[in-house]
């Protein structure tokens, strides 16, 4: 989980995509391999292998932050208008992360 953490920049909804496997880690629940993390593991893997296509950053580019939350977790994807075309917006970087307990 630690490098599918660290890729997370990389990868789109990687939060809500690795709640499965997260809820394997808690210390109050038997670990038990089963559909939901196995479907959980092969999504990030696939993810993670497909070739993601960030744009390098350019702060003089128009530039948004497109985000959405779901009832895992917060999401968002940086997004610039590629020279190209003023039509298109690239993603530059994503960014997500799972809700505690409390928060949920």
């Amino acid at each position: 989980m630690e490098m599918v953490d660290n890729l997370g920049r990389f990868t789109a909804n990687l939060a809500e995509h690795s709640k499965p496997l997260r809820d394997l880690l808690h210390k109050d629940n038997e670990f038990t391999w089963g559909h939901p993390p196995e479907q959980a593991f092969i999504k990030i893997k696939d993810e993670l292998s497909n070739k993601t296509e960030l744009a390098l950053y350019d702060p003089k580019a128009p530039t948004k932050v497109s985000a959405d939350a779901s009832s895992y977790g917060p999401g968002a994807v940086l997004l610039q208008v590629t020279d190209d075309s003023t039509d298109y917006w690239k993603p530059t970087a994503y960014a997500s992360r799972s809700m505690s307990q409390t928060e949920q």
